[in-house]
């Protein structure tokens, strides 16, 4: 008897659905001469931890009561996404003899199938995929800093007085005199956020359906977008090209009126290092400070424990010793080899996805003719849940191919990139961001750097070249 695990976190139309899920490993299952699966199933859960999830909890109690099984998934990642809690599941299945099989993520041909080496490869698909998120990240920060240089809305979603048409910003009469009356009713310095909620509410007005609150006082007498300013968050504001509700000088005047009542607390500055260091004195995570002195801003890694001993150190030199640590490991052949091998598989994977996608589309749009034909859809519904149905096609269809033959040869590129990285820039922070752990000895230097899916420190394993993964 073969067992399979199927997972959703939550239901929307671009998640992999259960059904879909169990399609694809009957399927698998039929390709492997195996007997229909035995289905445990989680809907609605995060993947985050196993603890919290009744369907892997009992899978987990049947897997330790029978041996020389196999266990389906759809990924790995539907079991959990805690890299540690799927290591330890495998560890489970190689003592029971079990072998796991991912669908959408077979072991490349030619590299084994030991328990060791599915680890690895596991281990090797949590790291890429850090990087294709990086990617993504970069892709949607390249399309807002457009956005920016036309002067274009950052986001879809209006403030109270705008509607959003086009990607730009159109005032809303009704809405418009509100905020208006808002800015000039609290520079009368008698009426608090309170107390022009509750006026708006006895005069029967609401806030996009529902009653005025604090809140909402309080976000449109901050948001500067009411005299031509929007945000643009760490790109930076700038000015738009959309109608202005009130003047400058309106909102100047609420914002000195706003700092007398209320005191802003600053935010403190962060680093993607922060609790990643371990104190060499006391063992507790090092922080982050940033102190200016004569126009200029010195950056340090500290223990908060007032007790320890430890000084505090600077962050560049632990900085460029982590990131060419890193490097060094991602230079390696045999592992530039896996990982853009399994960049390749993953593209494979995802070219099934689409196909798939558009096969269910093509179902739907087979359905609703005969739904149609047959009498049971009004020709005004058929007509726009044809042309849904066409958007969505478009969705799935146009961005898939390009964006992954970009993924590829971005992937390609950084892993030849030379450590002064001629050939491919790559932000500090996507290789800060890989890791789980660092440690240091008394003296600040750095003795142990462990990424967020690999268990080896990579300090001692640099210095043994050639080595396996």
């Amino acid at each position: 008897m073969s067992l399979a695990y199927i997972r959703t976190s939550i239901s929307k139309k671009e998640k992999i659905s259960l059904d879909v899920q169990q399609e694809w490993i009957i399927k698998k299952a039929n390709e492997l001469n195996l007997t229909t699966p035995l289905f445990y199933e989680d809907c609605g859960v995060s993947g985050h931890h196993m603890g919290n999830r009744k369907g892997v909890s009992q899978l987990i109690q049947h897997l330790k009561q029978v041996t020389n099984e196999t266990l389906l998934v759809y990924r790995y990642n539907r079991l959990s996404r805690n890299m540690l809690e799927l290591l330890d599941l495998l560890e489970l299945c190689e003592r029971q003899n079990i072998v796991v099989v991912s669908v959408m993520e077979p072991l490349p041909a030619g590299i084994g199938t030991s328990s060791a080496i599915q680890k690895v490869f596991v281990q090797l698909i949590g790291l890429v995929s850090d990087f294709q998120r990086s990617v993504t990240v970069e892709n949607v920060r390249s399309g807002l800093k457009q956005k920016r240089r036309n002067r274009l809305p950052l986001a879809s979603n209006p403030p109270y007085g705008y509607s959003y048409t086009q990607e730009k910003l159109l005032p809303q009469k009704e809405e418009g005199v509100v905020v208006q009356w808002l800015y000039d009713e609290y520079l009368n310095e008698s009426k608090g956020y309170t107390k022009l909620a509750q006026l708006l509410t006895q005069k029967g007005i609401y806030y996009r359906g529902t009653k005025f609150s604090s809140l909402h006082v309080q976000t449109i007498l901050r948001n500067p977008v009411y005299y031509g300013i929007l945000k643009g968050g760490s790109f930076g504001s700038y000015i738009g090209t959309h109608h202005c509700l009130i003047t400058k000088d309106q909102f100047d005047s609420v914002q000195r009126l706003r700092s007398k009542r209320k005191v802003i607390q600053k935010q403190p500055t962060s680093h993607p290092l922060q609790k990643k260091i371990q104190c060499p004195f006391c063992g507790r995570a090092l922080g982050f400070r940033e102190m200016k002195k004569n126009n200029k801003t010195y950056r340090y890694f500290t223990c908060s424990k007032p007790t320890c001993v430890a000084k505090y150190q600077r962050v560049s030199p632990i900085e460029q010793e982590i990131k060419r640590v890193i490097q060094a490991f991602l230079n390696r052949a045999d592992v530039k080899q896996r990982l853009i091998q399994e960049v390749e598989d993953q593209r494979g994977s995802n070219t099934k996805q689409l196909k798939l996608d558009l096969a269910q589309l093509q179902k739907k749009k087979q359905a609703l003719f005969q739904d149609f034909e047959k009498g049971k859809v009004a020709e005004s519904e058929f007509l726009q849940r044809l042309d849904q149905l066409k958007q969505e096609k478009n969705l799935v269809h146009q961005p898939q191919a390009s964006s992954q033959k970009q993924e590829l040869e971005a992937f390609k590129a950084f892993l030849t990139a030379t450590q002064k990285e001629k050939v491919l820039p790559v932000p500090d922070d996507f290789y800060f961001n890989l890791v789980e752990r660092v440690e240091v000895t008394k003296t600040y230097q750095v003795s142990g750097v462990y990424l967020t899916h690999l268990e080896q420190n990579l300090v001692s394993k640099n210095k043994t070249k050639g080595g396996a993964i």
